[in-house]
């Protein structure tokens, strides 16, 4: 199954995994404002959902952006900070803020982001005070069933190197790139080195490592 997205920053991807069925995407960038950092998520509806009720949150306001977009906040984790969703047509932006953010400017930093949604997806233009970090790359993560139901998560990261050159990437060659294994004391996951991106097939309960192998030996991922 092929899926075309967008990352947050608009860069359009495309992902095939000829094997398996895949699920929506959950896009994830972080934002620079101030010296904060905060984290912004986009998906599915359901995806906020579970991330609302996986972190112990609850959603207990409710105003509109400058934008006309609807913005909902609550209590994250019982305190731990502010747990936001925007909605945004069809999809969602969601995510933590951190506890020194007031609403307020949680408010204002999402309306500088100026979401808007794509045919593939929504898309954020930060401007003013607010930017993209430098420290960290523009992912998206995809729930992958393959045959007979065994799953993965297929978690994929812009190339991206700071500082010292990379090493060059090792592993064997398949239709996307590069692949290998982890090492034992980095968990249990296969790394496909791709033209400019690098995808980690992370194994969920019962799914037998060859079968994962096998998968992410056909996967592919390019820039649309």
């Amino acid at each position: 199954m092929q899926i075309t997205t967008t990352l947050l920053n608009g860069e359009i991807v495309v992902v095939d995994v000829p094997d398996a069925a895949l699920t929506a995407p959950v896009r994830t960038s972080v934002l620079s404002t101030g010296g904060l950092e905060i984290e912004v998520n986009a998906g599915a509806a359901e995806a906020a959902d579970f991330y609302i009720a996986s972190t112990g949150s609850s959603l207990t306001q409710e105003m509109s952006l400058r934008s006309g977009l609807r913005l909902r906040t609550g209590s994250l984790g019982g305190g731990t900070g502010t747990a936001f969703v925007v909605d945004v047509a069809d999809e969602v932006v969601f995510g933590p803020a951190p506890p020194s953010m007031s609403v307020e400017d949680l408010a204002a930093l999402l309306t500088a982001t100026a979401p808007e949604m794509t045919p593939d997806g929504v898309a954020l233009s930060p401007r003013g005070g607010v930017a993209w970090s430098n420290y960290r790359t523009h992912d998206l993560v995809i729930p992958v069933e393959v045959s007979g139901g065994q799953r993965y998560l297929l978690d994929v990261r812009a190339a991206f190197t700071l500082g010292e050159p990379a090493q060059q990437p090792v592993g064997r060659r398949v239709a996307g790139g590069l692949l290998s294994r982890s090492e034992e004391s980095e968990g249990r996951h296969v790394i496909l080195e791709a033209p400019d991106h690098v995808a980690y097939g992370i194994p969920l309960p019962g799914t037998d490592p060859d079968v994962l192998v096998q998968s992410m030996s056909g996967v592919r991922v390019s820039t649309g």
